[in-house]
């Protein structure tokens, strides 16, 4: 990272405490990210710089999840199999329940040439479902069951883009590789590479949207033939909604080791 912020003649964005009364430092981040992060990730953040002393913690929690959940197996197998059945078969509702939408979404959909004018851009909040608001679609350490990321990015569209724009003048911008998903490298993608790859294009990309962005789901970067299996498509949807999503599919796995074993 570093040569990437040495080469950026301008200086890059950053935030710290006055006066380094506690020794923290400076982070390469807006504060507006690190509120973004979360309370609980950013803690998380500033232990691990005590090294050993957190690796011994988190061993030791993994050491006694591992404990807990190989008792729970042995004696727990059919409550544990009762309830993953439980949750796959209410997700599965749910996404049947979001079906229409998808195929509204994707015959709303309009071709376009999009343009970067930043490279800097961060992860994306997740999309409210039921009225909840997640506080991220998932974080870094996270892998997405979907190969697709959403990221927040400082985009200039052939449409009128107010309707585009958060208040910080930021546009939702999906990545989607549904081609690839097989390929574990595109479950674990990050906006910084991504955006970085975008700006390099003096001519702008692909990308296509809502007009006016009805329905909020801002841009995808790519034309709309790329999402011609609808079925697929659907899957990136839902898997905006970060935390609901991703408890589903590793319910979806649970049931279907239980039902192998």
């Amino acid at each position: 990272k570093v040569p990437e912020y040495f080469a950026k003649s301008h200086g890059f964005v950053c935030s710290f405490a006055d006066g380094n009364e506690d020794g923290w430092g400076v982070f390469a981040l807006p504060t507006s990210s690190l509120a973004a992060r979360g309370l609980q990730l950013e803690l998380l953040s500033l232990s691990a710089r005590t090294s050993l002393i957190v690796a011994v913690w988190v061993a030791a929690i993994l050491l006694l999840a591992l404990t807990a959940v190989l008792r729970c197996v042995s004696k727990c197998s059919q409550a544990i199999l009762f309830l993953a059945l439980v949750v796959v078969l209410a997700g599965a509702a749910w996404l049947i329940m979001r079906y229409p939408e998808a195929q509204k979404l994707q015959q709303s959909l309009q071709d376009g040439t999009c343009k970067l004018s930043s490279p800097d851009g961060r992860i994306a909040p997740a999309r409210k479902e039921l009225g909840i608001s997640f506080r991220a679609t998932f974080p870094p350490s996270v892998v997405n069951p979907a190969p697709s990321v959403t990221c927040l990015a400082h985009l200039e569209v052939d449409a009128p883009a107010d309707a585009f724009r958060d208040r910080e003048g930021l546009t939702r911008l999906t990545f989607d590789f549904p081609d690839k998903m097989l390929d574990a490298k595109y479950h674990a993608l990050q906006c910084s590479a991504l955006l970085r790859g975008l700006a390099s294009d003096s001519d702008g990309f692909p990308c296509s949207y809502v007009p006016g962005n009805r329905g909020g789901w801002g841009v995808f970067a790519s034309h709309k033939e790329k999402f011609s299996d609808l079925p697929l498509f659907e899957f990136t949807l839902a898997s905006m909604t970060g935390l609901p999503f991703l408890i589903w599919t590793v319910a979806l796995c649970v049931l279907i080791v239980l039902v192998l074993l």
